[in-house]
C-alpha cells in the first residue's frame, strides 16, 4: 500500500472540507490514521477511533488530532474511552506531540474536561477541546 499517495489524499480531502478556516486547522499531515488505514495508532479497546499527527504551520509543533471516538453503545460508561484517551496520549507523546485537538459535541465535552482538555465554546453545536501534553503527562 503507498502510504504517502493515501496521506496526500487524505490531506487533499481535509483541505477540501474547508478545515483550512484558521491557522491551527491550515495544517500539513505528518502522518495519517483512519480505521480502515490505519498506519500508526492502533486502538486498545471496541472503540472505533479516526486520529492523526499533523504540523502546526504557524509554530511547527506536532498535534494529535481527533476527528472520533466511537464507543459502542453496550460499552459506554466502562472506561473504554478514558482507557482509548490515555492511549493516544502515550502515543502522540512517543510522535513528539504537543498537544491534542479535539473538535466535539456538546453533548460529550463532560467527557473532554474530565479528560483535563480544555474546552473553546464556540456558541455551535461542535466546540474545540485542546489538551497540552509534555514528558510529565501519562495520560488520563
Amino acid at each position: 500500500m503507498d502510504y504517502k499517495k493515501d496521506i496526500a489524499s487524505l490531506y487533499e480531502e481535509i483541505l477540501m472540507e474547508d478545515y483550512q478556516s484558521s491557522s491551527t486547522q491550515a495544517l500539513k499531515i505528518l502522518q495519517g490514521s483512519t480505521q480502515e488505514d490505519n498506519i500508526d495508532y492502533t486502538p486498545i479497546t471496541s472503540a472505533r477511533v479516526d486520529v492523526w499527527l499533523e504540523e502546526d504551520d504557524d509554530t511547527g509543533d506536532t498535534i494529535v488530532r481527533i476527528d472520533s471516538i466511537e464507543v459502542p453503545k453496550s460499552k459506554r460508561g466502562k472506561g473504554e474511552g478514558t482507557k482509548e484517551v490515555a492511549n493516544i496520549i502515550k502515543w502522540g507523546k512517543k510522535n513528539g506531540a504537543t498537544s491534542i485537538v479535539v473538535e466535539s459535541e456538546r453533548k460529550a465535552i463532560p467527557f473532554w474536561k474530565k479528560l483535563g482538555f480544555n474546552i473553546f465554546d464556540q456558541g455551535s453545536e461542535v466546540s474545540t477541546g485542546v489538551l497540552k501534553i509534555d514528558s510529565d503527562t501519562d495520560g488520563v
